[in-house]
């Protein structure tokens, strides 16, 4: 059985990630899709009394809100959904642990539009998760929409193959998806000017 872990924090880019990977999951009746939403702990107020609804409130909120993208995204699919909703204060980590101990397949998040500028100093929860190498990670721009997976494209500089080349990974993706591989060599050093 396959699990893909799809991050929602209900956002229309983390909705669209759910969408890609349940529709990723249609031809395949042993894969699993696990939304996942993390909370923050519910912080006191000046007097100690919470800023908002109670902890048992809150998580009553998100299973429901869980429950209906669940729904939503049943009327495009028949793929089995699971969800849950945990408490943590990083998303990276928190994810990363929930793969590790759940045996996750691949992780597929959406990303915001954010410019490269923003990315850099900023960072992204899906770039950060994809740095990780826990397990493979798709990233689906916001306004992406499914095509089945027919190429994978590997960039390596080819220094240090052997330690720096996600094998595992790689092997894993290529397992579930049964997608062409293509190896691009990326060499900073050298400029080769293509021509058409």
């Amino acid at each position: 059985m396959k699990k893909f872990l799809v991050p929602t924090d209900f956002s229309e880019t983390s909705k669209n990630a759910a969408r890609y990977a349940v529709e990723l999951a249609q031809d395949d009746p042993n894969t699993t899709i696990i939304l996942y939403n993390l909370y923050d702990r519910i912080a006191p107020g000046t007097d100690g009394t919470p800023l908002t609804e109670t902890d048992e409130d809150r998580k009553t909120v998100l299973h429901q809100a869980l429950a209906n993208l669940e729904i939503e995204l049943h009327e495009i699919s028949t793929v089995r959904i699971q969800y849950v909703a945990e408490e943590g204060t990083s998303l990276v980590e928190s994810v990363e642990r929930y793969v590790r101990y759940n045996a996750i397949d691949v992780v597929i998040m959406g990303i915001t539009g954010a410019t490269r500028l923003e990315q850099i100093f900023m960072g992204s929860n899906a770039l950060n998760m994809a740095r990780q190498g826990v397990c493979p990670v798709i990233i689906v721009p916001p306004n992406a929409r499914f095509r089945k997976i027919q190429n994978v494209l590997f960039a390596s500089d080819f220094k240090n193959v052997k330690s720096t080349t996600p094998v595992a990974q790689i092997k894993r993706i290529l397992d579930i998806f049964k997608p062409n591989l293509h190896i691009v060599n990326v060499d900073a050093e050298h400029y080769v000017e293509l021509t058409d």
